[in-house]
């Protein structure tokens, strides 16, 4: 990406005194901005009210902005984007989380400096499903014969594809219907001259047995069965077994365990979802009564290392698992826990080029969950027009996502399932891709609950972060979305009568400071409410999350948090220029230290583009957040250095952001570390 738009105006300065009987107080509201991308400018103060406020000027920096337990901010902004959009109000808050060690200041999605950014009214992204030629019902392949006559087409063929992605023999052609047994299908229609004109891909539900049951089920069977049956009779009863299985009500079904329903929607912060995911926000809150974490901060940078705590407990550079070359089969995941209580469970994800655990790491080597899509969607991808493209042979991948998701909803209604979507395609790359999900969530979730499939399942529907990169995520509101994923919580109505005191710490941690680390927790404690067990770095959203939590205390990296109070911006150029020197310098050597076999070109500075001094309340947590322009590649990345008492000099401590697209720069590498950073020579 290019550079982020400049701001380029005066000093204002507007100064007046009231005389009170006890105390007199001066009122200064200082305004600056001198070609910066992080523009604290976006809060339009209509009136302030400020009774404790310090103003200090260190060489060429001035102090802009500081959050303080004392601080009343009335703000036009700060209400919502719009006076008749009741979904954006916070009533009188003004800040998500207001307490004396965290204040995340509420801002207006559609600010004036960031209006002319963004995409208001997006055109609706349409799938052409004209070729979209086949449908699965009852274990039967059909053919639409009005759209098979239309393409041309004389007969279809289909090959059953496997989890290692290899595809199987091909079927007997067919020209109306056919019996299918395999779960994912690539079919093949071919024209009266043999040629290949059309490819659709399904996925067809087949009844599992929970693997805490599977080996109790094939004992008993095999007691029942004499010693001289055949293999394929046994096979035969095992299939015939599989399928008794669907209809029958497992004996856990008696207690307060719910199914879990995650719906992960890729770079999707709170903020953006005001702006494009209105529909579904409303039904959320206003229907299903579904509770919304308003201090949900993210704990890294992009995907992988924001899921692993989701659903490990712990952070990537801790767990030797993830390290393997051998893939990452022995990390010892969420679902692993549902399914050694008898759940069945489910894994997919619309963009396998770069899945969660595919991009950097090396992915499973064995199915992970009972349910596992990859093979499905890696077929797609690769008869598809681009790896990027949401359309999929007439459906979008969200569509074909929900649909399966519904599916396993609809099939396992007797069971207990635990099902995890991660939806990529429409929302990685561009803010206004969430409005393509709006009516396609708001659609899925109200089938489910007026079809009664959300009367026994905790729903969690949110993002791994706010869009990365882009021209929005260089102003000071795209900074701060991008820290704050969105997070829907939905629980039955039953469940919250009977845990009532659960559902009353849960909403009182909506202004609460949390992570991804108390939502693994969550799904911990929903294996068992009654039961409290070790907690090491987060806090079951069922229990009252402290209200003084700081980020140290929640385990944030200061560069991910957004519970800052001091933001000041530093004008001198020696100080811009050590610190973007230490950034440089750091930046070369991670190169140098990954990158053996020198495929990566070193960086050099082209401009600082901003710098911004970060202090704690307390003064002892002090950093520099910058941001840099580096050449080739013009690569933008943004960190936070802090200083170092010891040594007397500045360092960089935690991660390194990148602002800018990675495009193709970094396709000769692999590993989060060097795709962040390398510019391929």
């Amino acid at each position: 990406m290019g550079d982020p738009p400049t701001r380029s105006f005066s000093w204002i300065i507007k100064t007046s005194s009231l005389m009170c009987i006890l105390l007199s107080s001066v009122y200064i509201f200082l305004y600056i901005g001198s070609n910066i991308s992080l523009d604290f400018s976006t809060q339009k103060y209509k009136e302030s009210k400020i009774t404790s406020f310090s103003l200090r000027a260190i060489g060429d920096s001035k102090e802009v902005h500081q959050f303080n337990s004392t601080t009343n901010v009335s703000s036009k902004s700060y209400d919502g984007f719009n006076e008749n959009n009741q979904s954006a109000k916070q009533g009188s808050w003004k800040f998500l989380v207001d307490s004396e060690n965290c204040k995340i200041p509420d801002l207006d999605p559609f600010d004036d400096k960031i209006k002319d950014l963004l995409i208001l009214h997006p055109e609706p992204y349409k799938c052409d499903d004209s070729d979209f030629i086949t449908y699965i019902q009852n274990d039967t392949l059909f053919l639409n014969l009005t759209k098979k006559a239309r393409q041309h087409v004389s007969y279809c063929r289909f090959k059953p594809i496997y989890f290692n992605g290899i595809t199987g023999k091909a079927s007997e052609p067919f020209i109306y219907f056919i019996d299918i047994e395999d779960e994912f299908l690539k079919v093949e229609c071919f024209d009266h001259s043999g040629d290949l004109v059309v490819e659709n891909f399904h996925i067809n539900f087949k009844p599992k047995i929970p693997k805490l049951y599977e080996a109790d089920d094939r004992s008993k069977f095999d007691k029942g069965n004499n010693k001289n049956d055949t293999a394929n009779s046994t096979k035969n009863n095992m299939n015939s077994k599989r399928h008794s299985v669907a209809d029958r009500k497992m004996d856990f079904a008696i207690t307060d365990r719910l199914n879990i329903m995650l719906i992960m929607i890729d770079s999707t912060s709170r903020i953006n979802s005001l702006r494009y995911f209105t529909n579904t926000r409303r039904y959320l809150t206003e229907t299903l009564g579904a509770v919304e974490l308003l201090g949900y901060n993210k704990l890294a940078d992009n995907t992988m290392v924001n899921m692993v705590p989701f659903l490990t407990g712990e952070f990537d550079k801790n767990l030797t698992c993830l390290k393997s070359h051998e893939g990452v089969d022995n990390c010892s995941f969420i679902w692993q826990k549902y399914s050694q209580n008898g759940y069945l469970t489910h894994f997919g994800e619309d963009m396998t080029f770069a899945g969660t655990f595919h991009y950097t790491l090396n992915g499973f080597k064995e199915q992970p969950t009972d349910y596992y899509d990859r093979p499905f969607y890696y077929h797609n991808e690769k008869s598809s027009d681009g790896v990027a493209d949401t359309c999929f042979h007439g459906k979008s991948s969200s569509e074909s996502l929900y649909q399966r998701m519904y599916d396993l909803a609809y099939n396992l209604r007797n069971q207990r399932y635990f099902s995890l979507n991660i939806h990529s395609r429409n929302t990685h790359t561009y803010l206004e891709g969430l409005a393509d999900m709006d009516n396609l969530t708001l659609d899925t979730i109200s089938k489910l609950y007026e079809n009664n499939l959300l009367n026994n399942t905790f729903m969690a529907i949110f993002g791994d972060h706010g869009l990365r990169f882009g021209e929005v995520r260089q102003t000071f509101v795209g900074q701060l979305e991008e820290r704050l994923p969105m997070l829907f919580l939905y629980l039955p109505e039953w469940f919250r009568n009977k845990y009532s005191d659960h559902m009353t710490n849960l909403k009182t941690n909506t202004r609460r400071l949390t992570t991804h680390f108390d939502m693994f927790y969550t799904l911990l404690d929903l294996l068992n409410l009654d039961k409290k067990g070790p907690v090491k770095r987060g806090i079951s959203l069922f229990r009252e999350i402290p209200r003084d939590r700081t980020c140290e205390d929640a385990y944030i990296d200061q560069h991910w948090c957004t519970c800052n109070y001091h933001l000041t911006v530093m004008d001198n150029d020696t100080v811009k220029n050590t610190l973007s020197n230490i950034l440089i310098e750091h930046l070369n050597s991670l190169l140098e230290n990954y990158d053996k076999e020198t495929k990566c070109s070193n960086l050099t500075l082209v401009s600082v583009v901003s710098s911004v001094a970060v202090t704690s309340k307390s003064g002892q947590d002090k950093g520099h957040r910058i941001v840099i322009k580096t050449e080739p590649g013009n690569g933008v990345f943004e960190s936070t250095l802090r200083y170092q008492s010891s040594s007397g000099s500045f360092q960089v401590k935690g991660d390194v952001s990148r602002l800018s697209k990675y495009g193709d720069n970094s396709k000769c590498v692999k590993g989060k570390t060097l795709r962040k950073i390398c510019f391929c020579i």
